[in-house]
């Protein structure tokens, strides 16, 4: 073995690890942006690189939390583990941090050394009651990953958006701000080859992991068509079966696996099934507000024309969830206030479809990596209607299919 792991650089979505000599540090290579444009700060998923060492950074008090790395290095039949859920950290927030893990490892230069590596964010625990790692022998598993996790809900601030409120001839508009919960947005990347002979893919002594997500991610978003002197504002929403269509339950797990193995490293995570009848998830309730607010104040007068989307929408909530073959024309039960007069409503016909990569549409099933975004339309005639589904690319927000609109 002659030269040392010395550097683990970061750029999203690649994650690079760099090996060099004499050095414990991570250097930064050329950044790559994703096109997807998220609040600064925000913890609800990663898009970006600065998202990432924000998170990982942690506000610089100690408790850096980076990405896990496994790896082994294979000589024939004969297989060495070289990372052993290694943790490589940012030293600052800067877009331009170093990063550095220990303890330090090195490459082999016989040509019949070939490695096998895998990372994963966040670095997580090998044990625990929670959500853990373990790795056997080239599979790696995250256990305990929680069905719905909370990601964001819509700002509860009292205001109006593309509507002219002060009288000024001009329609005010305020940011779509979020309030960002505590969610873990799982990602892992594989990478395997060698480090020297013909078509290594290390000899450049980088290894360049391309992250991807593990879960799916689902929002919510409304707007209001009416009388303009009314305040439409939404209180709570609770996702339910209809008929025999179970939803996943709202307290349990799933593991996801990945497989890092040199001939085989795929990614899967076991899909959640379908729980047992009377599961309701609430999805937007009274504890996510704090006083004097106690909901959240759709825009009114946005339509173009009858045959246009609405020209604004109000985020209402944000969940991050394992891929599921449920659902399949659920329904939301809505409690909102019409000039703080409290009624209900429900929104029927739920159904999330999905394209696999073999271009096979998947009715009522979500998949990694995956947006999916539902747009809804409160009026005075016609209650609570399911306007639009579109489901996008989570990274870079480019649509996957065609939005479908309920005329």
């Amino acid at each position: 073995m002659t030269k040392k792991i010395s550097y683990i650089v970061l750029a999203i979505p690649i994650l690079l690890l760099q090996f060099s000599c004499c050095r414990s540090r991570i250097e930064e290579l050329e950044p790559i942006q994703l096109g997807c444009a998220i609040q600064s700060g925000t913890k609800a998923i990663v898009t970006d690189k600065q998202s990432l060492i924000q998170q990982s950074y942690n506000g610089g008090n100690g408790n850096e939390k980076g990405f896990g790395v496994y790896g082994y290095k294979t000589v024939n039949t004969n297989k060495t583990r070289i990372f052993d859920n290694t943790e490589v950290k940012p030293e600052s927030d800067a877009e331009t941090t170093p990063w550095y893990y220990n303890p330090i490892r090195y490459w082999d230069s016989n040509p019949e050394a070939s490695y096998q590596f895998i990372a994963y964010w966040p670095h997580l625990d090998t044990s625990g009651s929670g959500t853990y790692v373990s790795e056997t022998n080239g599979t790696l598993t995250i256990n305990n990953i929680p069905n719905w996790q909370k990601a964001s809900i819509g700002n509860n601030q009292v205001h109006e958006f593309a509507y002219d409120t002060d009288g000024d001839g001009t329609d005010d508009t305020y940011p779509d701000s979020l309030i960002i919960q505590n969610a873990m947005d799982l990602m892992t990347s594989v990478r395997v080859g060698r480090y020297v002979g013909t078509g290594a893919a290390f000899s450049d002594h980088y290894v360049r992991f391309t992250f991807s997500h593990l879960l799916a991610k689902v929002e919510f978003r409304a707007y209001y068509v009416g009388d303009l002197t009314k305040e439409v504002k939404v209180k709570s929403i609770t996702l339910k079966e209809n008929g025999s269509n179970y939803i996943m339950a709202p307290s349990g797990t799933v593991n996801a696996t990945h497989i890092f193995h040199e001939a085989n490293h795929s990614a899967q995570v076991t899909y959640a099934t379908a729980g047992t009848t009377g599961n309701v998830m609430p999805l937007l309730s009274a504890a996510d507000f704090t006083a004097p607010a106690d909901g959240i104040v759709l825009p009114k007068g946005t339509w173009a024309d009858d045959n246009a989307a609405p020209q604004r929408t109000q985020h209402l909530c944000t969940w991050l969830t394992v891929p599921s073959q449920n659902w399949n024309n659920l329904a939301l039960d809505f409690e909102y206030a019409i000039n703080n007069a409290t009624t209900t409503g429900t929104a029927t016909g739920l159904t999330l479809t999905s394209t696999d990569a073999n271009s096979q549409q998947l009715a009522g099933q979500t998949l990694s990596g995956h947006s999916y975004v539902v747009t809804l339309k409160f009026t005075a005639a016609n209650g609570i209607e399911i306007e639009s589904i579109q489901v996008k690319d989570w990274v870079n927000s480019t649509p996957i299919t065609p939005s479908v609109y309920n005329w």
